[in-house]
């Protein structure tokens, strides 16, 4: 008859276990399936998490840009817009009076100085959270009272002489 041989204990530092319940293992291989799920479900839960706070994050800074663009830049643009025809129309009434010597003629001109001033004050306040722009609408109005302080007003004065 064959000799069976006896079982042989386990060696010193071998593991205890067949690595089947996981028992003294260390290594992923051996983790039972439930563990494995679990973590597999730990690290989607952060993945997801980072996902939503990265879109959250770029739905806010899309919020303030078109809070930005609809409540600053658009009425700025309009009120910039209106201000160049304004002073077109100071420089159109007061070149017909230049060359014409009548007052009606400087009623664009008038009328634009008025529009003027309703339009840089408009600037002013949609514009006076953006220190920038604002820096750009104060050295416009500078130009624009250069012209009327250099040219426009000593030319009326000169004609009306």
């Amino acid at each position: 008859m064959p000799a069976v041989a006896a079982p042989s204990a386990p060696t010193a530092g071998a593991p205890a276990g067949d690595g089947a319940t996981g028992g003294g293992s260390s290594g992923l291989g051996r983790w039972r399936l439930r563990r494995r799920l679990g973590v597999t479900y730990v690290i989607a839960a952060v993945v997801l998490l980072v996902v939503v706070g990265v879109v959250a994050s770029s739905l806010v800074r899309l919020t303030d840009a078109i809070h930005t663009r609809s409540d600053v830049m658009a009425p700025a643009l309009l009120a910039s817009n209106r201000l160049v025809a304004s002073v077109v129309d100071q420089e159109t009434g007061l070149r017909g009076y230049l060359l014409q010597g009548t007052e009606d003629y400087l009623s664009p001109y008038n009328a634009g100085r008025t529009e003027e001033r309703r339009d840089l004050a408009e600037l002013r306040g949609v514009l006076a959270g953006r220190p920038d722009l604002l820096a750009g609408v104060t050295a416009l109005d500078a130009r624009i009272r250069a012209w009327h302080t250099a040219y426009a007003d000593p030319a009326i004065a000169a004609v009306r002489a």
